[in-house]
């Protein structure tokens, strides 16, 4: 009899445990039948580990297998409630969801599992729904970029994935031998997700996409906080990590900043960036539309913090004869930049 290979499910919690309970009802009801579930707390302040087990009690069939749950007695970020978590896992493959989050349909990781027996990859990301709590509901990722995770190159990918988020953590599956690359991101807080995926493409470790939607993903969660200064701390650290100093250089002889965004506080990236470039520009202008000054002067550097707007502002420069270079660069005979800045909104 053949018996499909376990998959843990692992679900992070903090102070969202409102949510958990339509959470592991969806994993519950999953048609696959080999599931170890591990719920991993990080001293939420109404986090019972009685409770949970009373919970799924109440869905779990035979399909669950095994089920740890526990609480850290203090608070120990993303990143670190991650790994330990990883620490209990003993599937052949690991799927990660917050506890705001939810699979979107039965079928999901049987659908999974059969992606990764029938390729090569050890890492797959698929689309998620996002959701708030006003009922409103969009895809991601968008076409661009699941049109990069289906046909480009590894070298494109990572070129890619240094610019900007592209991967979701709570919506990409692996394989239990990369576990060990998820532990290599200790200097990190609460960004678990992009630099992970940022070194497993430097070592050519391929992300694979499959073609359906996989979550329900809840909009306002930790990570999607810009007043998270933890958060602010680890984009920096990132930023740092992938920016080349031939950029960096370049940019601390540049005497003006233009900056390009949606939102109605950019003042904590703009400071970020200065302090990583450990200097201050003569001139920040910043326009909160998608459109591009007329005329740009030779010295300005031009900062989208803002991926909604990402293609609309790469469209227009692409319009005025600048190529994207790599090391998040547009580039016109090495006079216009244009940085795709990290320090943006996840969405």
């Amino acid at each position: 009899m053949y018996i499909n290979k376990l998959i843990s499910v692992i679900i992070l919690v903090y102070n969202n445990t409102q949510y958990l309970s339509e959470c592991l009802t969806s994993v519950c009801n999953q048609s696959y039948d080999n599931i170890e579930l591990i719920i991993g707390d990080d001293n939420s302040s109404n986090f019972s580990v009685q409770h949970i087990f009373e919970m799924i009690s109440k869905c779990a069939g035979i399909n669950i297998k095994s089920i740890t749950a526990y609480t850290n007695d203090t608070n120990l970020g993303i990143v670190k409630n991650y790994n330990k978590a990883l620490s209990y896992a003993k599937g052949e493959y690991i799927f990660y969801l917050a506890a705001d989050d939810m699979f979107y349909e039965t079928t999901v990781l049987e659908d999974v599992y059969n992606t990764f027996m029938s390729s090569k990859y050890l890492i797959l990301t698929g689309y998620r729904m996002c959701f708030d709590n006003l009922g409103n509901q969009f895809l991601r990722p968008r076409k661009e970029e699941t049109d990069i995770m289906k046909y480009a190159s590894i070298a494109q990918k990572h070129s890619r994935k240094k610019k900007k988020n592209i991967i979701a953590g709570a919506n990409t599956p692996f394989h239990n031998s990369l576990i060990s690359e998820f532990q290599n991101i200790m200097n990190y807080s609460h960004l678990e997700d992009w630099p992970r995926y940022i070194s497993l493409l430097e070592k050519k470790i391929d992300i694979g996409f499959i073609n359906r939607v996989l979550i329900y993903y809840r909009l306002g969660g930790l990570t999607s906080k810009n007043n998270n200064s933890q958060l602010h701390n680890d984009y920096d650290l990132l930023f740092s990590a992938c920016i080349s100093s031939k950029i960096i250089k370049k940019m601390q002889y540049s005497s003006s900043l233009i900056g390009i965004t949606s939102l109605s506080d950019n003042a904590q990236m703009i400071s970020s960036l200065e302090y990583i470039l450990n200097r201050k520009f003569d001139e920040i202008i910043v326009y909160k539309n998608k459109c591009l000054p007329i005329n740009l002067h030779v010295s300005f550097y031009i900062i989208v913090f803002s991926s909604s707007m990402y293609y609309s502002i790469a469209r227009q420069l692409e319009k005025q004869n600048l190529v994207e270079g790599e090391n998040f660069s547009f580039m016109n005979s090495e006079k216009i930049c244009y940085l795709k800045n990290i320090l943006e909104r996840h969405e």
